[in-house]
């Protein structure tokens, strides 16, 4: 199952999003729950880092792992609307594969 996680502050700003795990749908190679995330955290890693040169933002990307965080909360409007999209479709790919997908989001009061 993959797991995917929002963390806000208590403020609402977002400081965290990661996906972990495999889907389980598929085997290797044929799993399009796991192609939708790997895709997702390809284009936004590559969008906010070497396209965008963004330096608010630190990105962790591995086999069955994603880790975007929010080191400075002053994101301008374009990253904003990255970060969001992210959220959207990472959502929506949930709604249609529940079994294979948890997604949450959560406040945490400290940082």
């Amino acid at each position: 199952m993959i797991e995917v996680l929002v963390l806000t502050d208590r403020n609402g700003h977002i400081r965290e999003i990661t996906f972990k795990g495999h889907a389980g749908m598929a085997g290797t190679g044929k799993d399009i729950v796991c192609a939708a995330y790997s895709t997702l955290a390809q284009y936004v890693a590559n969008t906010l880092v070497n396209i965008y040169r963004s330096k608010r933002v630190e990105i962790e990307l591995e086999e069955g792992f994603f880790r975007l965080y929010v080191k400075d909360l002053q994101l301008d409007a374009v990253e904003k609307t990255i970060i969001k999209g992210l959220i959207e479709a990472a959502e929506g790919i949930s709604l249609q594969y529940r079994p294979y997908v948890r997604f949450r989001k959560e406040v945490r009061v400290k940082w």
